[in-house]
């Protein structure tokens, strides 16, 4: 049962990031002419070349994940889980926590232990995974985003205050993140003008 909960938010955490790879909030619904130029996407004559990303409304800026790189903050059971997924996509897998993995489970995974900054910097792809506590609470603040790779992703499915909220939203403002998903919002329920919706 345990095991099925992991696989389940696992695979929940792939589901934004696919969501964030295809700009499924842009995409979804434009399936005629007439709901592209109503949402002010331009209507270009069908393109072969378009076809095999699935990207028939042809927005720009969609990603593929194979040969992109995936960092995960915490290679416990559940980030473990999300390190296969990423593996048989074709992905780099780095992870950081405070005690490196066995080996055995790097070699299953294939997972390479890098220090934070690194897989900051490195990542397009940002998945912390720890656990809820007061060591792990704005794990991730001013400091830290200032680390990630221009145009990362960070997909934070563990808990809303591993990331620092206001550092959070000056990044989003300043535009250096590709995108952002998350599970449970930083209030629930969530206010109507809550700023980070707006993103």
């Amino acid at each position: 049962l345990r095991r099925r909960a992991n696989i389940s938010c696992a695979e929940h955490a792939f589901g934004l990031i696919f969501a964030l790879a295809r700009k499924i909030e842009t995409v979804s619904g434009l399936v005629s002419e007439r709901r592209m130029q109503e949402s002010g996407q331009p209507w270009r004559p069908y393109e072969r070349r378009y076809t095999p990303g699935g990207n028939y409304p042809r927005v720009g800026g969609t990603r593929a994940l194979n040969g992109a790189t995936i960092g995960i903050i915490g290679l416990g059971e559940i980030g473990r889980e999300i390190a296969l997924r990423a593996t048989a996509f074709g992905m780099r897998v780095l992870y950081h926590q405070r005690t490196r993995a066995l080996e055995t489970e790097e070699r299953e995974t294939g997972a390479t232990n890098v220090p934070l900054p690194t897989l900051l910097a490195e990542s397009d792809w940002i998945v912390p995974q720890v656990p809820t506590g007061p060591g792990t609470r704005d794990l991730i603040g001013r400091a830290e985003l200032a680390q990630v790779k221009p145009g990362a992703c960070i997909v934070n499915v563990a808990n809303s205050l591993i990331i620092n909220r206001e550092a959070l939203l000056e990044t989003l403002r300043a535009g250096r993140l590709g995108g952002f998903a998350l599970d449970v919002m930083y209030q629930e329920p969530t206010p109507e003008d809550d700023e980070l919706l707006g993103f």
